[in-house]
């Protein structure tokens, strides 16, 4: 069973992808897809692959879109104090509370964070 891990990055050229396959009895070999990785590389790996991972933000936090949308409508935006539910999705707050980390922001980070107080 082949498998194939995609980094999506917002260029092609940050992207990362790796396909890895068993070797043998209990043992896996990983080969790293060099060169920039465009939509169209993406596509022939994901065709040799049966198994496909990728890490990559494929929506906003809810509040987020509730906020952007209110604000079109010329309405107040949220108080300050529910930041951290414009910025980071329910998964991601998720994984901070576990101590592993804090993700990124998948709608605003430094100078965006700023247009939300």
């Amino acid at each position: 069973m082949r498998a194939l891990g995609i980094d999506l990055a917002a260029e092609a050229k940050s992207t990362g992808a790796v396909m890895v396959e068993p070797v043998g009895h209990r043992r896996w070999r990983a080969a790293e897809l060099n060169g920039t990785l465009h939509d169209d590389r993406l596509v022939l790996a994901a065709q040799r692959a049966d198994v496909i991972g990728v890490d990559s933000p494929l929506g906003w936090p809810a509040a987020f879109l509730s906020a952007v949308t209110a604000h079109h409508a010329l309405q107040p935006w949220p108080a300050p104090t529910e930041r951290a539910t414009l910025t980071h999705r329910e998964t991601d707050r998720a994984v901070r509370a576990l101590g592993v980390g804090t993700p990124l922001s998948v709608s605003a980070d430094k100078l965006g964070s700023v247009a939300m107080r």
